[in-house]
């Protein structure tokens, strides 16, 4: 079975180990063909509210296919 969708990638923005812009998160997604991707970036408490308002700034701003969606965990 070939996988087409990851909707848990974690980007720079994420308070974890992940250092993935954005360029690189759509670029690596579309070389392995997947075709449905998105952001799952963490928030653990509002200190990282702001981290998570910058990976929310950086994909709005992006040039981005319909298929790479947005959301937090």
């Amino acid at each position: 079975m070939k996988i087409k969708q990851n909707l848990h990638i974690h980007s720079q923005h994420s308070c974890d180990s992940a250092c993935a812009t954005l360029a690189d998160i759509q670029k690596e997604m579309l070389s392995c063909g997947i075709t449905e991707f998105g952001i799952s970036d963490h928030l653990h408490t509002h200190y990282n509210l702001c981290d998570i308002q910058g990976a929310r700034n950086d994909f709005l701003c992006a040039e981005r296919p319909a298929s790479f969606h947005f959301g937090i965990e």
